[in-house]
């Protein structure tokens, strides 16, 4: 069971943490030789701090943001349409529901059709090529 760590003290100098296989913590400083087994406040604050510091680096990745990924959606002619970064029109019917979605990617228009079942939408198209 025994290991190293490093941490900092108050005075902000790095210090070699260890521990033997006893569990207990060995503190060594730059001058001198090191230092024999201690159970010293400070010795055992700055593991935990090691220990704290370590988990906050590991938490801070876990919580960006992943970073933005260009995905396309394939059209039903081939076509790679990133929707993402292109502007959609709405098309509605003459009582207010969505006919379509469109967009426009190299020139050509491509469409995403709704389909409804008494009143509610009951299947979404492929995008077409218009």
């Amino acid at each position: 069971m025994s290991g190293i760590a490093y941490g900092l003290t108050a005075a902000g100098k790095m210090v070699p943490l260890a521990v033997n296989d006893a569990g207990q913590l060995i503190v060594s400083g730059s001058v001198g030789g090191g230092g024999g087994t201690s159970d010293t406040t400070e010795a055992t604050a700055l593991l935990i701090k090691t220990a704290v510091q370590s988990i906050d680096a590991k938490t801070r990745a876990l919580d960006a943001s992943p970073p933005a990924t260009k995905e396309a959606v394939i059209a039903s002619d081939g076509a790679a349409l990133n929707l993402a970064s292109l502007a959609q029109s709405i098309a509605r019917n003459a009582d207010g529901s969505v006919s379509y979605v469109e967009v426009v990617s190299g020139g050509s228009a491509y469409r995403q059709t709704l389909t409804y079942t008494s009143g509610a939408v009951t299947g979404v198209s492929a995008w077409v090529k218009q």
